[in-house]
Formats: structure tokens, C-alpha cells, sequence
């Protein structure tokens, strides 16, 4: 093997059984590792379990996902033991999660919680990925079927009462990055920085990417559908956010950035806000190489996780379940093509 191949065999993270793959034994030490190697896989690669498959024979079956039609049969169990069935009137055999994002698995559904874990613990999808004995693409593969999975799950959060409202901000990747026509950084609030409006009222937040530098009334107006008319808002005085003052009959408190900075946490009327967007930067400082295009999905994931309060049981229980009835099929070629 020459330099160049020997640099390129550590460009990312590889499975266990592939790094492995070519490794023969000649004594008693190659046994001893092969046999860990092997256990170690296994352990972390195991076929369906019978409450997976008893959780997948559960989920409630009410038309067929190629044509929608509600005529349909069983018609016994595949080899693992999943419910099967035909269709009346296209004839096409399926089970519980054909057209789901679970369609033709070939991991076991069970291995997703592991991952999970990780991901709503703050931790990178490659570490989380190397963890599990996955490939890394695997793990990109996957955070892509969860972005499908929360694609619309801000939609139905409504602030009442009382909310804060206030904006942070994400650099743009150093190749995307705006100079002036002396090739200098444009400096401040630029188009340099991606802009991220937050809502939050203590239990539940919503976050909306939407553009870079500082929000205009316009996009202000996308946080609308998120607040209750005649509510509480509470914000740093930012001219834009007049905007929902006067279309939502809001009764508003401000704390100009002025006056509360230097204030502790304990002190600071702005501190609850400020604390969701440290926990937002830390949250994406772990996945620091995401696209920015696909902002928006990571602040619906870390809505989800936030708005969890740390219950990563039930944060884990709700995504399954949303998951099962999420009809979108994702397949692993066309996503990496895509991606490449």
C-alpha cells in the first residue's frame, strides 16, 4: 500500500466488521481478537427481537400504502415473524412499515434508541455512530429520516399568556462567508450570520431560521401563527418584533440589551431566553460540519429535545411513534447521491 493510500484508509470512521474484514488469524492471539470483534459486532447487530417484532405487528394497519385502498388481507408472517399482508385491489403484498421511514429495514428498529440517546445527549452523530458500530453514513442517513420525522413538529406550538421572544445567530461556513470589496469580513449583525428567531415560554419553544443579519418585520411575521393574540411578550425592544405587538394585540415588557447586560443569570429578566439559545449553540458546536441548509431541521430537533426537558425516555417513545405513521420513504442511494 503507497502514502496516499495508506492517508486515505483514515478519511472516516469505518464498521466494525469492515475494519476487520480482512484480518486473518495465524495464532492464538488473532483468535482471541477476531472472536471479541466478532461478539462485540453481534451484540450490537442483533436480528429482530420479539418485542420488536411484536411492537411492529401492533401498529394499527388502515390502507395500503401503494394505492390506499382500505381492502386489504392478512396473509400470514414473514420469516422473523412480521404480520404480512395483500391488497384487494392492487394486489401488492406489504406489512405494517412498508411506506413508513422504517420501509425495508435491514437494522433492526431497536438499534435507532441507542442512537437517539447520543443525539439528544448533545453528542455528534459520528461519535454516536462509532458507538453504535454503524458507519458513519449510516448515521447521516439516519439524523436525515429524524429531520423527515420532525419536519412538521413546531407547527402546533402556540405561546400564551406570557413568552420571550429574541433572535441568535450561526456563522455561515468560512467558504460561504461575504467580504467587502477590499476582501474584509463584513463585520456585526451581516449576512454573514444566519439568523434564528426564538419563542419560548419556559415549557415549550419554537425556533424558525429564516435568513442572515438582523430580522425585518416581514420575517417577523413567521412567528404569527405561533403566538396567541393578546398574550404577554416580553424581548430586548428589537424594532422588528413591533410587528407582533400590533398584528397580535400583545401587551409587551422590554429589557433593552443595554440595560440587563453585566446583570447574573439570576437577575436578568432576559435569562430564560438567553439560556435556550447557549444550549442551541452548544447543541450545533457538536455538529459543527451540519449543512446550513438544513438549518431548519436541526432547530425542530433541538425543539424536540428541549421541549422534552431532559425525559429522554419519553423524548425516544414520542419520536417511534411519530416515526411509524411519518409515509415518506427514504432510500439510503438516492439520500448519499444526493449528499456526495
Amino acid at each position: 500500500m503507497n502514502k496516499k493510500q495508506d492517508i486515505n484508509s483514515f478519511s472516516s470512521p469505518r464498521t466494525l466488521r469492515s475494519m476487520f474484514s480482512t484480518f486473518e488469524s495465524q495464532d492464538e492471539l488473532g483468535d482471541l481478537i477476531i472472536d471479541r470483534t466478532e461478539g462485540w459486532y453481534d451484540a450490537k447487530h442483533s436480528s429482530f427481537s420479539s418485542p420488536e417484532i411484536e411492537f411492529v405487528n401492533s401498529i394499527k394497519v388502515t390502507c395500503c400504502p401503494y394505492c390506499g385502498s382500505n381492502r386489504f388481507r392478512k396473509i400470514g408472517h414473514r420469516k422473523d415473524g412480521t404480520q404480512c399482508f395483500r391488497c384487494n385491489s392492487c394486489k401488492r403484498k406489504f406489512n405494517p412499515l412498508t411506506g413508513s421511514i422504517f420501509d425495508s429495514r435491514k437494522i433492526p428498529v431497536g438499534e435507532w434508541i441507542e442512537f437517539l440517546i447520543h443525539l439528544f445527549q448533545y453528542q455528534s452523530i459520528k461519535i454516536a455512530s462509532i458507538d453504535n458500530r454503524n458507519a458513519y453514513s449510516t448515521g447521516r442517513y439516519w439524523i436525515n429520516k429524524i429531520f423527515e420525522v420532525l419536519k412538521n413538529y413546531q407547527s402546533d406550538i402556540v405561546m400564551e399568556e406570557r413568552f420571550w421572544t429574541d433572535e441568535t445567530y450561526l456563522k455561515l461556513m468560512p467558504k460561504d462567508l461575504k467580504r467587502d470589496e477590499k476582501g474584509r469580513l463584513l463585520r456585526g449583525l451581516s449576512r454573514n450570520n444566519l439568523c434564528i428567531m426564538t419563542l419560548t415560554d419556559g415549557t415549550r419553544t419554537v425556533l424558525i431560521a429564516d435568513g442572515t443579519g438582523k430580522p425585518s418585520r416581514k420575517r417577523m411575521r413567521k412567528l404569527i401563527p405561533h403566538i396567541k393574540p393578546g398574550s404577554h411578550m416580553i424581548d430586548d425592544g428589537e424594532k422588528s418584533h413591533g410587528v407582533l405587538v400590533e398584528e397580535l394585540s400583545l401587551t409587551r415588557e422590554i429589557h433593552k440589551t443595554a440595560e440587563t447586560k453585566g446583570l447574573s443569570d439570576k437577575e436578568n429578566p432576559m435569562d430564560l431566553i438567553n439560556t435556550v439559545h447557549r444550549f442551541f449553540k452548544r447543541f450545533m458546536k457538536t455538529h459543527g460540519g451540519y449543512s446550513r441548509e438544513e438549518l431548519q431541521d436541526w432547530c425542530n430537533l433541538f425543539s424536540f429535545v428541549l421541549n422534552h426537558h431532559n425525559d429522554i425516555p419519553g423524548a425516544i417513545k414520542d419520536l417511534f411513534e411519530m416515526a411509524v405513521s411519518t409515509r415518506k420513504v427514504i432510500r439510503y442511494r438516492e439520500l448519499m447521491s444526493k449528499k456526495s
